[in-house]
């Protein structure tokens, strides 16, 4: 009987444990309930009950009545109560270690979110850029006497490099094969010439297009310097976004740029460091004594870009 009176007790203590199980999964709407808690509370229920019935029941077999041994009966909690009182300290203890794991938890997500709003603007902003850009080279055109339109868009870098080359042919007097298209063999003249009369020619047809191709520098190497002075690990990633929208002979015009007084102290550094000029066709190269000013990484993307 008295055990059954005991099992009864225990049978009570774990109904409230897992009533407040229930409550704290509604209130706080948890999926899961720290198992080690609620064992916790359990086990300390299990060893009061226990404790208390096998002292209430006399299992100790008491002799004496028990409104005398209300004493005894109280004071044997003694050594149970110390007991949970070391373990109270542990607990503390612990919380102690739970909360600055979380806090450090708290301080690792933090830095996270703020690196991706970081990464964000960033990415934003050079869409925007580049938006802004892609309207700048659309924009760019030739027209006739009669103000119409021939040539719009990356065609105009075709066109400007088109009339480098045929003043160039004509001022050196070189001949290409018979029925050969000026464009379709360009590295006869562009191999013949010095690399000064090469930028006297590019000076000129940059002062006749002037307008345009100024705006037009200006936009990508804002760009890119935008992307060099960000600090980003990934940068190089993103400038290969930027040399994948520029044509062949946008990278020519470039090439000649970098090395012209427009651009060699600030494009032709930028130039280098992203390899921009890692796609510009051979047939395109400009004589050997104009390439040879490039760092040869401006030529070929290094196999560990940094």
């Amino acid at each position: 009987m008295q055990i059954l009176i005991s099992l009864a007790l225990l049978a009570f203590v774990c109904i409230l444990v897992f009533s407040a199980k229930i409550r704290i999964e509604k209130r706080k709407g948890a999926k899961k309930i720290n198992r080690l808690a609620l064992g916790g509370f359990l086990g300390v229920g299990t060893v009061f009950v226990l404790y208390g019935s096998s002292i209430y029941f006399n299992w100790w077999n008491i002799e004496e009545d028990l409104v005398k041994t209300l004493g005894p009966f109280g004071d044997s909690f003694g050594p149970l109560t110390s007991f949970f009182s070391a373990l109270a300290f542990a607990a503390l203890i612990w919380t102690v270690f739970l909360q600055r794991e979380e806090l450090q938890l708290n301080r690792t997500e933090l830095t996270l979110s703020r690196q991706e709003m970081a990464d964000q603007r960033f990415e934003n902003m050079l869409m925007r850029m580049l938006d802004a850009h892609t309207k700048i080279v659309s924009d760019l055109d030739l027209q006739n006497s009669g103000h119409a339109i021939t040539v719009q868009g990356k065609d105009f870098f075709r066109s400007c490099f088109k009339n480098i080359l045929m003043r160039l042919q004509s001022d050196f007097n070189i001949r290409l094969p018979q029925k050969t298209h000026i464009l379709e063999r360009p590295e006869i003249i562009l191999l013949s010439v010095d690399a000064t009369s090469t930028l006297n020619v590019y000076e000129a047809e940059y002062h006749a297009r002037r307008t345009d191709l100024a705006h037009y520098f200006r936009s990508l190497y804002n760009i890119l310097r935008f992307i060099s002075e960000s600090g980003r690990k990934d940068k190089f990633d993103y400038a290969r976004i930027v040399r994948a929208q520029l044509s062949d002979y946008e990278l020519a015009i470039n090439c000649l740029n970098s090395l012209s007084e427009h651009g060699v102290e600030k494009m032709k550094p930028l130039i280098e460091e992203f390899s921009i000029l890692d796609n510009l066709p051979k047939d395109l190269y400009l004589s050997t004594s104009l390439m040879d000013q490039f760092d040869p990484k401006a030529l070929k993307t290094p196999l560990h870009p940094e």
